[in-house]
This record gives C-alpha cells, structure tokens and sequence, in this order.
C-alpha cells in the first residue's frame, strides 16, 4: 500500500490559525464600543429632548402668569388713577371747559335711529304709503314747498338732514302744534334711519335736523318729512361722495409726464366704461401740450369717451385768443379718434352768459352724478400765479357757485362745484409756465 506523506500538520487542533484570534478579538471590542456609543447617544438625545419640553412648559406658564400679574397691575393702577381723580373731582367732567360738551350733546341729540324698533317700523311704513310731495309737484301745497322738502347737506364724514319748518302752535293740528312728526332715510328701497319729533320735543326755535353717520360711500339716499298738516314730502336723491385720495406722481421732463398722464387716462376710462358704460373727462386747453409732448396714444375704447373743455373766450374776443376747443381737438379728438358728436365745448359765438347757460345745460345731459354731474376725471395745469382753467385768484367766478358753468371776463369756465364733485382732478405742474 502507498504511503501519504503529510507536509502540514496545521488543522483543527488547538494552535490552528492562533495568529487569527487576536484579529477577531480586536473587531469584536470595536463592535462592543460602536454599540456602547449608539446606546450612549439616543439617551443624550431622549433627556435632551426631555428637557427642552421641559423648558418650554415652564416657559409658558411663566409668561402666562406674568400676564396676568401684568394686568392685574395694570387694573389696579387705573382704579388708583380713577379714586385719585374722583377724589379730586376731576372724574366728574370729562370734557373740555370750552363749549364742546354742549356740540357734542347736541350731535348726539340729532342722530337717527338706525336700528327701528318693530313698532317705529310699522309706523314709518304707514307713513310712506300716503302720497309723497316733492318741489317739483307740491300739489295744493305748492307755497309751503320751501319749508317742507328735506333738505340734504354734508358736514365733514356726517349726512345733515334738514327741514326749514319750525314748530309753531295751529289750533287746526293735531295736539294744537303743527309741526314735523318724522324724518327718515331711503336708500334703494331701504330704511336707513329715521327720527321721531313728539309735541314734548319740538323746538319752536331751530328748524328739525337728523344726523346720519358712517354712511357708505356711493350711495344714493332719499329723505323724506313728514308734516301734521300737510302731508309726506321727498328730497331729490342725493349721492354720498367719497374722499379723493391725494397721490403725487412725478416724471423727469415733459414727455414722461405726458406719458403717465396717457397711462392715468387709460386706466380712469377703464374703470368708467366697466362701472356705467361711459368716461366723461374735461381739459383745460394748456394741457394739450402735455400731451403732445407723450408722443403715444393711449388704448381705450374711445367711442366711450365724452370730452369736454374746462374754460374758452367767448364773443368778439375769440379772434386774437387762445382757442381751447381748437387745442383739445388736435391733441385728444382727432389724432386718439374720438367722435365728433362726443367733443362738448363751449358756443363761442354766443355771448358769456348764454353760452355759460347752454354748456350747463349740456353738461347735465350728458354727465352724470346727484345732485350736481360728476365727471369721472377732469385735468389742468398749474399756473404760475397758482391758478388752473378759468380759477384765478381774484376773479368773479370763485364768487359764483350757484350754476355749473359761469361767465368769467371775456370767457366762460367750470365754476368750483364741478371741481368739488369730480371723481378724481389730475393737476399738471411743469417747470415752464
């Protein structure tokens, strides 16, 4: 039999591989340490966490205390402040020793009843089925139309409501006073308030008045008085106008301040077409060159638009004058397509006073707005003594506020009512005069 000669005794004995051990015992502790360390770090981030939660709660609930000792303090101290002034009477008076507590008092007494009891509601509806008079058909009462129709007025944020009737003592009137017994307020159908005058609370002395406040802006009302005597009678509509927010928009030379004119133009006829179908806006005849000088013509639907000139000569004059309906005309009309029939100017061959008259009566035809036309926008120029279109310091027509329109030297121009209802008034200032 063949002899198998063995060479390498290492195998499954003791001392196999010995050099091994220590390789595998150095892993074996780095594993421990590796795990030691993993368990070491998710216990650090559990009671860190543990006690930011911790802080937080505790920070909450101080601040929580701290408000209340906070306000607590804070009551205390006025109540202190209130029994030192009571105790030097002070507290007694809140007003002003100058007469405001009485304009106070008696604002507050003028104020309507906006939230109408049941029985106050039911009385005015009874009321507004009688026949309502107006100036304009008095019926048989057509001498007390002066002192019966309501008069509407604004007097700053607040809505005036006046009747020009004092209370005076009738044998023939109920409870022998004739007088007003209620005003009231409509607005598209609407009650808005109203105030009762008892024979206790008529003043012989002061015409009745109603105060309204906090009115929305752009809403029109209809006042109404009732009279003991001579029956129901109702004001024209009267629209409550909004302030005008002043903005200041400035441009490097005259052809960028032509430019953000166009742009105001543009926008301005946007909003007019979209709320009531048209835009009406006036120019005084300086401002042509402005627009010149854009050298750009606005985007708009100009067969909406309605022009109109601020001022113009009229009479004999006009032959060596400034024509403004000429310069509006080559510089809006006829170059942006404005229709013809749609350019209002004043008659210049008519004298000052008819051609005033006539422009009035064009001007209300065409321009909407109660009770006076509102032009959605009107534009000048500043002049160098500060005055814009034909209002000058100085001249007649500051005086005249009674017509739309006015005669004013050679010329006719819009008279401070038109300015004053006008939704907005865009004033050009250049450095050239």
């Amino acid at each position: 039999r063949a002899k198998l000669k063995v060479t390498q005794v290492s195998g499954s004995t003791a001392g196999a591989g010995s050099g091994d051990f220590h390789v595998y015992r150095g892993s074996r502790r780095r594993e421990r340490f590796r795990i030691a360390k993993i368990l070491e770090e998710a216990d650090k981030k559990e009671k860190f966490e543990a006690f930011m939660k911790r802080k937080e709660e505790a920070y909450i609930e101080q601040t929580t205390r701290t408000a209340k000792k906070a306000a607590k303090r804070k009551r205390r101290k006025e109540n202190q402040k209130k029994m030192r002034k009571k105790a030097k009477g002070e507290a007694k008076n809140q007003f002003n020793n100058d007469g405001s507590f009485l304009e106070r008092f008696r604002q507050q007494q003028e104020c309507a009843v906006t939230d109408l009891p049941p029985a106050m509601e039911e009385e005015i509806k009874s009321i507004d089925a009688n026949k309502k008079l107006t100036a304009k058909k008095p019926g048989k009462w057509k001498s007390k139309k002066e002192s019966h129709v309501p008069v509407i007025e604004a007097e700053g944020d607040d809505i005036i409501i006046t009747v020009k009737h004092k209370a005076s003592e009738d044998s023939g009137a109920p409870g022998g006073i004739h007088r007003v017994e209620f005003i009231y307020v409509k607005s598209d159908g609407k009650i808005l308030g109203a105030k009762k005058f008892t024979d206790e609370s008529a003043n012989k002395e002061d015409f009745p008045r109603v105060r309204f406040k906090d009115l929305p802006k752009g809403q029109t009302l209809v006042a109404y008085a009732y009279c003991n005597l001579h029956g129901l009678w109702k004001s024209e509509p009267y629209e409550v106008k909004s302030q005008r927010e002043n903005r200041l928009s400035t441009a490097p030379d005259l052809e960028g301040l032509g430019m953000k004119l166009c742009t105001l133009l543009e926008q301005e006829a946007a909003s007019a077409i979209k709320d009531h179908g048209k835009f009406t806006v006036a120019f005084s005849g300086d401002v042509a060159e402005v627009v010149k000088a854009s050298k750009i013509k606005c985007q708009s639907k100009f067969s909406k638009w309605h022009v109109f000139t601020t001022d113009d000569v009229v009479g004999e004059d006009t032959k060596e004058s400034a024509d403004t309906k000429d310069q509006i005309k080559g510089s809006v009309v006829e170059p942006w397509g404005v229709p013809e029939e749609n350019f209002h100017t004043v008659d210049r061959t008519k004298s000052a006073d008819d051609a005033a008259f006539s422009y009035s009566q064009e001007i209300m035809k065409v321009v909407e707005g109660l009770p006076d036309p509102q032009f959605d926008l009107i534009v000048v120029k500043l002049g160098k003594d500060g005055s814009f279109s034909s209002l000058r310091p100085g001249s007649e027509i500051l005086q005249n506020s009674d017509v739309l329109v006015a005669p004013n030297g050679t010329g006719v121009g819009f008279t401070i009512p038109l300015f004053e209802n006008a939704k907005k008034i865009a004033i050009l200032v250049t450095k050239k005069w």
